[in-house]
């Protein structure tokens, strides 16, 4: 167990069902010098009905920096656990299946010492695809009146910056604000953490740097299809909705994209996923019926043609004109370039 007084740097680890992929998570953070590094890995076992708990009593065994314990099922449960448990001045959340790429623990120490700052945001690989948040060499800073900025552009592309992971954050600023993820939720929780979090920020740093591994061999829920993600989207988006209604009305305008970008992901990831054996006329159907759920409505009526010009919402300009099969071959096309992608 971690007996460091001073820990920098809490890595929490929701760990369920990972048993294959648990170590691999955990040693691309330790390495084999934990005990001269000021952190601590937080294994947070959720219900899991393999050996996973086994194997992380065994690594807790091995390194004195890791502490293993257990929550309720849910990744949000798991978070939350680690997030009142963690003894660091800084929180990075990591997912079983993935890892830090190598020298991300010294990146990640070098700035957190540098910045004043309450989030810290990086790049990451995604599969074999490097992601890039700022061109090489770029470090940004949003502080005070251009937080407001960064929030909106946060919003607008929430599948590249809103996923808890690639991130530093402030554990001060967790409790002192009472922000924690919603339970409630099980699709785009880190996203509405985030939006959460990034409201009581000071101050919000972006690096070009690579620190993340996002795996794509492992599954997830948000890539398995289950047939009833819409309706998870529907109720994640609703509960978000309540973190910006009192908000400047820039942001409740940004909130429309990120709403539309989740019916782009709920689409691609449930109405027309390859593993969906539903004839295309039917898919079609029922994308119109989801097109008329109230939020999802309510954002295509509301949002200006000028936003829609980018690739990324075609298929969304083309739901606004009611060009529905148009529409359905983009969304189609879509899930099996992640089909391919992810096979």
């Amino acid at each position: 167990m971690c007996t460091k007084k001073n820990v920098q740097i809490s890595f929490i680890i929701p760990a369920y069902n990972a048993e294959k992929v648990l170590r691999r998570a955990v040693e691309s953070i330790v390495g084999v010098d934990c005990e001269q590094k000021n952190i601590e890995v937080l294994i947070v076992e959720n219900g899991s009905t393999d050996e996973t708990l086994s194997v992380a009593k065994q690594l807790q065994r091995e390194y004195p920096n890791i502490r293993c314990m257990q929550s309720n099922k849910g990744v949000s449960c798991a978070r939350n656990e680690g997030i009142r448990k963690a003894k660091g001045k800084w929180i990075v959340f990591i997912d079983a299946d993935d890892y830090l790429i190598n020298n991300a623990l010294n990146i990640l120490e070098r700035d957190i010492q540098e910045e004043l700052t309450d989030l810290l945001l990086y790049g990451y690989e995604s599969g074999k695809r490097i992601v890039n948040i700022r061109k090489a060499s770029d470090r940004d800073r949003f502080e005070r009146e251009c937080i407001e900025d960064c929030r909106i552009m946060m919003l607008e592309s929430p599948t590249l910056y809103m996923q808890v992971w690639a991130k530093a954050f402030r554990r001060e600023v967790m409790l002192e604000n009472n922000i924690f993820f919603n339970e409630d939720i099980c699709l785009s929780e880190d996203s509405d953490f985030t939006l959460r979090y990034t409201k009581k920020c000071s101050c919000i740093s972006f690096y070009p740097d690579i620190v993340y591994h996002y795996s794509l061999e492992a599954s997830s829920t948000m890539r398995t299809y289950q047939g009833n993600k819409v309706d998870k989207y529907r109720l994640a988006m609703l509960e978000t909705q309540k973190c910006v209604f009192l908000e400047h009305p820039n942001i409740q305008e940004a909130y429309k994209k990120y709403v539309l970008m989740h019916l782009n992901i709920a689409l691609v990831r449930d109405v027309f996923c390859v593993e969906n054996r539903h004839k295309f006329n039917k898919k079609i159907c029922y994308m119109k019926q989801v097109a008329q759920i109230d939020i999802f409505r309510q954002a295509i009526s509301e949002i200006k043609l000028r936003d829609c010009c980018s690739v990324r919402m075609l298929p969304i300009l083309l739901l606004k004109w009611h060009c529905y099969w148009c529409s359905g071959i983009i969304y189609q096309l879509r899930a099996w370039q992640n089909y391919l992608r992810e096979a």
